[in-house]
């Protein structure tokens, strides 16, 4: 895994792509996923790459592109007091249960304490339960839930992790 460049921003919005259809068909809406707009998710990553503070990591098999994550600081905490933020956590399918998410979670993990932080959460689909499975088998505990709403797109979990 190494920090993502500019260059990189249409690899990870074809990432995001390939791993939503996994994750979201039939938790989000379908237009969402058949109308995937790749040049706007390609300007997001852009955007948060010159964020200060977010910092967007690329997970390549060679030249490919498999996975990304994106991890920053909260000069204002977005969620309680937790000071880190581990957001878009996503790998395509092919590369599921081959330890890199672990390997993903540790990166996180050293990243907080070289910074003096004991802990960082994320956000998750309500509805993604191989997500929650996952971040569970991680370490981490679930917090505060988001559910109910009109859409299931939009029902949301949080974890909380500490690091040690």
């Amino acid at each position: 895994m190494r920090r993502a460049e500019t260059k990189d921003a249409a690899a990870l919005a074809k990432v995001r792509r390939g791993a939503w259809e996994s994750a979201y068909r039939g938790i989000y809406r379908d237009e969402l996923l058949d109308e995937f707009d790749y040049a706007d998710h390609a300007g997001r990553f852009l955007k948060n790459m010159s964020t200060p503070g977010m910092e967007v990591y690329i997970l390549e098999d060679g030249d490919r592109a498999v996975g990304f994550f994106v991890i920053s600081e909260q000069t204002t905490p977005f969620y309680h007091d937790f000071p880190v933020c581990l957001n878009a956590l996503y790998l395509i399918p092919a590369y599921h249960r081959r330890g890199i998410g672990r390997r993903m979670m540790d990166f996180a993990r050293d990243w907080c304490r070289n910074r003096g932080h004991d802990r960082f959460f994320l956000s998750c689909s309500l509805h993604n339960h191989r997500a929650r499975a996952f971040y569970e088998a991680m370490g981490g505990h679930l917090g505060d839930i988001d559910g109910g709403n009109d859409d299931p797109g939009a029902d949301v979990c949080y974890y909380e992790f500490w690091v040690k």
